[in-house]
């Protein structure tokens, strides 16, 4: 809910271009137009020249140049992976830092799937 109350925000990702390359992605604009969206991210490197750490601007990029893209089959084999790890007793969390996916879609691909002697996700409070 912090997000309200600011005028413009900025998100930080990770690039598949290399270590230590992200963009910023402004996700939020009150007033004025958006100006780096998905389209226009700003990309930079985070170097340490001296005793702190800065981003160094390299330039402009779309945001699809730096995402993972999932073919069907790789989409199939995650999600089975993610459901076969559910059943054998692992929690959404370490699910999700073994497969690399985001942990609401680890939840998506195995509520209804449980553990040996567990009710499905769907049925549990957590």
């Amino acid at each position: 809910m912090l997000i309200n109350f600011c005028d413009s925000a900025f998100a930080i990702g990770d690039s598949l271009q290399g270590t230590g390359v992200k963009y910023l992605k402004q996700i939020k604009v009150r007033q004025k137009q958006f100006k780096y969206d998905s389209q226009n991210v700003k990309v930079c490197n985070i170097e340490k020249p001296g005793n702190f750490l800065h981003f160094e601007f390299t330039g402009y990029s779309d945001e699809a140049d730096h995402l993972k893209v999932y073919n069907k089959a790789e989409k199939e084999a995650l999600k089975e992976r993610a459901v076969e790890l559910r059943i054998a007793g692992k929690t959404i969390r370490q699910i999700a830092h073994e497969t690399g996916l985001a942990p609401t879609t680890v939840y998506t691909y195995t509520k209804d799937h449980a553990p040996p002697g567990h009710a499905p996700l769907d049925t549990q409070v957590f």
